[in-house]
């Protein structure tokens, strides 16, 4: 937390421990993004992604069902999906329409599958928003999606 703030980030709550998982504590960055800081030796790096949804057991499922990952429990305690070792976590936001991720300081979350334009067609078949249809960037191929929950999701594919 000391090379952080040297960093310029602001150490909004101090280190804390999370009996039976690991250290955690909270910065912002000098654009006013809060982080969570997390020391968990099972999992050095990017650790996770938490939502604030309204349903988060939905949220979870749709992910599932949309992106596979493994159900499983943190420690044994937090719900969440597992996708090679990097967590993804969603938990009630209090509010009965979140704010979409579209105009946040975090905008969207990048998956890869193996066809962007099939993925898409997936997508656009279950009635969900297409923001941005496929397109090709050099070898890259991603287009946009947004879920129920007004979460930006960006599907790559390299070619």
């Amino acid at each position: 937390m000391k090379d952080f703030e040297a960093g310029g980030a602001k150490i909004v709550q101090a280190v804390q421990d999370a009996p039976g998982l690991f250290p955690y504590g909270y910065i912002e960055d000098p654009w006013g993004v809060k982080i969570e800081v997390v020391q968990d030796p099972a999992q050095l790096g990017f650790h996770h992604v938490h939502l604030r949804v309204k349903d988060p057991d939905a949220t979870l499922k749709w992910f599932q069902e949309s992106f596979g990952g493994e159900r499983s429990k943190l420690g044994g305690r937090v719900d969440g999906l597992r996708y090679s070792g990097v967590w993804l976590f969603a938990a009630p936001s209090g509010a009965d329409t979140p704010a979409p991720s579209g105009d946040r300081a975090i905008q969207n979350m990048a998956l890869q599958v193996a066809s962007v334009d099939t993925a898409t067609a997936l997508f656009k078949s279950r009635n969900i928003k297409i923001v941005i249809e496929p397109r090709s960037l050099g070898s890259l191929r991603y287009s946009f999606i947004e879920d129920t929950q007004g979460i930006r999701i960006e599907l790559t594919e390299q070619h």
